[in-house]
């Protein structure tokens, strides 16, 4: 008697994280920022005002790492700045993903060109490499 509850209980969370899924794929909400790539360095804007700047030379680091969802990994780039504090975080999802890692692998002398088989696999790990670091401190 105890299979009828507990089948009952499994259906109901599989129906809503099913619901869940299906709205996130419906509607997919605008990026929380845009990316704006320059001949001098990377602006980030919400809306119209500007967030952030930072010049190619002022870039410090690159990594990337992938973060377990669950069902599926999600490739990250953290940039970190010279300046105290500053950085951003950007994942693959970002529409604008593929652009600012096209201009990272044109304008950062040193950009692993493999880092997507160094962050990619083994699936559902970590895998977390810098695949930049400024030669100048």
């Amino acid at each position: 008697m105890l299979f009828i509850p507990l089948f009952a209980a499994l259906l109901v969370g599989y129906l809503w994280m099913r619901s869940r899924q299906k709205k996130a794929i419906m509607a997919p909400s605008a990026p929380p920022f845009t990316i704006e790539v320059g001949g001098d360095g990377v602006t980030l804007r919400k809306g119209a005002s500007m967030k952030a700047w930072m010049r190619w030379e002022d870039i410090r680091a690159v990594r990337s790492f992938k973060l377990d969802c669950y069902a599926y990994d999600l490739i990250c780039f953290a940039v970190e700045s010279r300046a105290e504090g500053a950085g951003f975080l950007v994942n693959e999802e970002h529409p604008q993903f593929d652009e600012l890692v096209g201009a990272f692998e044109a304008r950062l002398p040193g950009f692993d060109g493999e880092w997507f088989q160094k962050v990619a696999f083994p699936a559902f790990e970590t895998c977390e490499t810098v695949v930049y670091r400024s030669a100048s401190p």
